[in-house]
């Protein structure tokens, strides 16, 4: 659930069932509206939280970009300079 602390943006849900490796540093998950978190992992630890994420839109801009990266939850910047977040919701 990509949620921004502005009142007048409605919590958009994103489903990333999608993985596609691109090199040892960075991998994408993808959802099926296009939209794909692109992500960068210490390649000697690739069980761990990767280091930094961006959310890029299915038409290529950039939509976020997260510096702090947890499974749960990810705490950023939108394109339009205000605080984002990515939480993790169980079905």
């Amino acid at each position: 659930m990509l949620v921004a602390d502005a009142d007048d943006d409605a919590p958009q849900r994103l489903r990333f069932g999608q993985y596609r490796a691109i090199d040892a540093q960075h991998f994408e998950l993808g959802d099926g509206a296009g939209d794909a978190l692109v992500c960068v992992r210490e390649p000697t630890q690739p069980e761990w939280p990767p280091s930094s994420c961006s959310l890029k839109r299915a038409d290529g801009t950039l939509a976020a970009a997260f510096g702090s990266v947890a499974m749960a939850r990810m705490d950023g910047v939108g394109s339009d300079g205000k605080a984002v977040h990515l939480l993790r919701v169980s079905r």
